[in-house]
């Protein structure tokens, strides 16, 4: 039998790496914690969202739910971090002076916010970390913090990832973001009032812009505070918050694949929201509660 010579080596082409963009669920609640038993299940910690991009880590907002992203980062390297704020209000900055990270030598954090009233988010952080309210200031700090103003409407890219922002109807403001990188995209939306829902002549009109910038992601995480029942009869009109039916139907119209139901009332105990789930699968599929320590791959 010929043989024709040493068999010959079939290069491999190298793997790719595969990317990257994690969404979790650090705090989930609006306007207040609420821990206990009673919402131990979907969680009482205040809006934090943490997104890694191919190790690129962004954040947003720093309601209490960040203390506790910051007790799981202790054990990890010091990584550079981008904080992303909606706005200014309590829920949504009370766990900056408890988080870590913040105190940690050679730490990298870039913040992102919108001026409110013409106040920078250095000057707000600078107020809420003041005596008779809080025993040390923000000269504590040990990371390295950089404060970037934006302003709705701006793109700016992180890393890999594409940012984009949009302004929300709240009172004093909000900013929502959307997030772009390998091909996935996700939307936060919250403290956002669906101007619509004032409208009793057109209770189901859309929000154009809304539905524009949340158009085909993969994940919308939005307000969902109130049931339209609480909304309309409560009354709690320009609370500046959204109810799960209307965010439904936004995200539908937006042709979202995924939405998270956001920034949970904080009277509804675990029940009462998880028969709001029960409500809103049975009008898509796609529709869920954020959890605390729910991880969504995209």
């Amino acid at each position: 039998m010929e043989s024709s010579g040493p068999a010959q080596a079939v290069p491999i082409a190298p793997q790719a790496a595969p990317q990257q963009f994690d969404v979790s669920f650090w705090g989930v609640r609006g306007s207040v914690p609420v821990p206990g038993v009673q919402t131990s299940r979907v969680g009482g910690n205040t809006s934090c969202v943490e997104i890694l991009c191919d190790g690129t880590r962004l954040v947003i907002d720093a309601g209490t739910g960040l203390r506790a992203l910051g007790e799981a980062l202790k054990l990890r390297a010091v990584q550079p971090m981008s904080l992303l704020m909606t706005h200014m209000h309590w829920d949504h900055v009370q766990g900056l002076p408890f988080f870590r990270n913040a105190y940690m030598p050679g730490q990298i954090i870039d913040v992102y916010a919108e001026p409110r009233g013409g106040v920078p988010f250095r000057e707000i952080v600078r107020r809420q970390m003041s005596q008779p309210t809080f025993p040390v200031g923000p000269d504590e700090f040990r990371a390295e913090l950089t404060y970037r103003d934006i302003a709705s409407g701006d793109r700016f890219t992180i890393g890999p990832a594409e940012i984009s922002t949009a302004c929300l109807n709240h009172p004093g403001g909000s900013t929502g973001y959307r997030i772009e990188h390998a091909g996935f995209s996700m939307a936060h939306i919250s403290d956002w009032e669906h101007p619509g829902l004032r409208d009793a002549a057109h209770p189901d009109a859309m929000d154009a812009a809304i539905v524009r910038f949340a158009a085909g992601v993969d994940l919308l995480v939005i307000d969902s505070q109130f049931t339209e029942h609480e909304y309309h009869n409560v009354p709690r009109r320009g609370w500046g918050h959204a109810t799960w039916e209307a965010s439904l139907r936004h995200g539908i119209e937006a042709g979202a694949k995924r939405i998270a139901l956001f920034h949970h009332e904080p009277t509804h105990d675990d029940d009462v929201l998880e028969q709001i789930e029960a409500d809103a699968k049975a009008r898509f599929a796609g529709a869920f509660l954020a959890r605390e320590g729910l991880v969504i791959a995209l």
